[in-house]
C-alpha cells in the first residue's frame, strides 16, 4: 500500500510529514529619470531605482527568510562639444543591504549552515565616457573609464572601449 500523502500547507509546513515548498515574495521598486537641458550643447541627467524584496520560505524542513534594499542614483552632465560628439561626465551611488535568515524545524542530517547573513554594500564613483559618430552615424566609438570605491574591497577602476557598425 502506497504511503505518499500530498504536501498540506498548514500542518505539513516546516515537519517531515510531507515534503513541500512554500515561497512568498513581496518586491515593490521605483525607477526615476529627469534631465535639464541648458541649451543645445549642455544637460544634466539624474537617474535614479531601488527596491525592496522580502522572502518568507519554506523547503522541506528548512526555512529561509530574507529582506533585501537596493538602491542606485547617477548624476551626469553632458556635452555635445561637435555634430558627432558628446562628453558624459558624473557620480554615482550604489547601495545593498541583504540579510537572510536560515534555520531547521528539524536537523538529522546535521547540517552547519544554519544561522544569519548579513551583506552591506556601499558603492560610490566616478566616470567619464566619450561617444564619437563617424560614417554618417554608421560608426560608434564610445571610450571611457570609470572608479569605483567598495567598502569592504576598495577602489576598481575599470576602462572601456566599444566600436559599433550599423
Amino acid at each position: 500500500e502506497n504511503d505518499v500523502r500530498d504536501f498540506a500547507v498548514r500542518c505539513d509546513k516546516g515537519t517531515t510529514n510531507a515534503y513541500g515548498q512554500t515561497v512568498d515574495i513581496d518586491q515593490p521598486e521605483f525607477w526615476f529619470k529627469t534631465s535639464y537641458r541648458m541649451n543645445e550643447t549642455h544637460r544634466f541627467a539624474l537617474y535614479a531605482s531601488g527596491f525592496h524584496q522580502s522572502q518568507r520560505s519554506w523547503f522541506g524542513v528548512t526555512s529561509y527568510n530574507a529582506s533585501q534594499n537596493n538602491g542606485y542614483a547617477n548624476l551626469q552632465y553632458e556635452f555635445s562639444y561637435s555634430t558627432n560628439s558628446v562628453l558624459k561626465s558624473g557620480i554615482s551611488y550604489r547601495h545593498l543591504d541583504l540579510q537572510e535568515s536560515i534555520a531547521f524545524s528539524t536537523n538529522t542530517l546535521n547540517r552547519t549552515y544554519a544561522g544569519k547573513y548579513v551583506k552591506k554594500e556601499n558603492i560610490p564613483g566616478v566616470f567619464a565616457e566619450n561617444t564619437l559618430s563617424f560614417a554618417k552615424g554608421k560608426l560608434t566609438w564610445i571610450m571611457g573609464i570609470r572608479a569605483d570605491h567598495h567598502n569592504e574591497f576598495g577602489w576598481e577602476i575599470t576602462p572601456r572601449t566599444l566600436l559599433k557598425f550599423d
